[in-house]
């Protein structure tokens, strides 16, 4: 849902993901969709780049810095949402390496592959830079910063909020030509040289336990943790890129249907949300987190964690 809102923005992207075909459903839901706009005379469409790679794996995250490099110092957007909930048993049971390759996924690769993509991050002091929401509709005054080739944002993991089937052969797609319709999202406020935007999915499993989540409660605490060293060193240095970080609530993804078909402790209750209709929809989030990117200034962006379920900030996206 949030690529395909971007991509209703004008943002060319490129998706990150383990499943060549769950990133061509994806790709495919972003070119079938119409009347976002982009037909308009004047100003191009937004690009799809494919990227078929393990971000666990250092290897992985050199392909993807590797078919980034393609497009120059260009990057906008970052969003971290790949996670993996498995295993799922008591913590004194887990086995080494799947605790590591949780770890690898959840905490280790958001880390080392935003290090990795630093010098691609859009330069805030650039002439040519423009806010994040410059092409939020199709009558901004200019799309050539948006060129077919050049991605704007690094989608890792469009599976996990994609909302179609759910969601990496490291080539543009054959065709940059999406179908095109009109943005129903307000330009953002952010100022014109806002830097790069790197978000980090969070979890309320970051701040309370769950029986046989030790691995998934364990990443993603450290993974807030690095969030907030993260927003603080960049706090006292020069600004080039800014940190945010998003707790979606309780989402009906792949992950959730793992958790319902496994013997975890929580998957009566997770059921007990599905059968009840209680789980957040992709769609929802994908609105919130679209207007976490664009709609925010940057000092709210990363002043506190965002919360879905918050209410003051309602208003603004719903």
């Amino acid at each position: 849902a949030l690529a395909l809102r971007m991509w209703r923005r004008g943002t060319s992207v490129a998706l990150v993901g383990r499943r060549k075909e769950t990133l061509e459903a994806t790709e495919e839901m972003l070119l079938k969709d119409e009347g976002h706009g982009h037909e308009v005379p004047g100003h191009r469409r937004p690009a799809i780049k494919l990227i078929l790679s393990d971000i666990s794996l250092p290897e992985g995250r050199e392909k993807i810095v590797g078919s980034m490099e393609e497009c120059g110092k260009n990057l906008r957007f970052l969003v971290h949402n790949a996670a993996v909930i498995e295993p799922l048993a008591p913590a004194l049971d887990l086995e080494l390496d799947t605790w590591r390759s949780n770890l690898a996924t959840n905490l280790e690769a958001p880390l080392f592959l935003t290090k990795s993509l630093r010098p691609l991050f859009i330069d805030p002091s650039s002439s040519s830079s423009s806010s994040p929401s410059s092409s939020s509709s199709p009558s901004s005054s200019s799309s050539s910063s948006f060129p077919d080739e050049e991605p704007q944002a690094l989608f890792i993991d469009p599976s996990s909020s994609s909302s179609s089937s759910p969601s990496s052969s490291s080539s543009p797609s054959s065709s940059p030509s999406p179908s095109s319709s009109s943005s129903s999202s307000s330009s953002s406020s952010s100022p014109p040289s806002s830097p790069c935007r790197v978000l980090f999915v969070g979890s309320g499993a970051a701040h309370s336990p769950f029986h046989s989540w030790g691995a998934y409660c364990t990443s993603k605490a450290a993974l807030h943790m690095l969030w907030r060293v993260l927003k603080h060193e960049q706090v006292i240095s020069e600004k080039e890129v800014i940190f945010g970080s998003v707790r979606p609530g309780v989402v009906d993804t792949p992950m959730q249907q793992t958790i319902r078909d496994s013997s975890s402790p929580m998957a009566e209750l997770c059921n007990e949300l599905k059968d009840t209709g209680k789980l957040s929809t992709p769609e929802e989030v994908g609105r919130f987190m679209e207007f976490l990117l664009y709609d925010t200034d940057p000092e709210e962006y990363q002043a506190d964690e965002w919360d879905v379920r918050d209410e003051f900030h309602h208003h603004r996206w719903q």
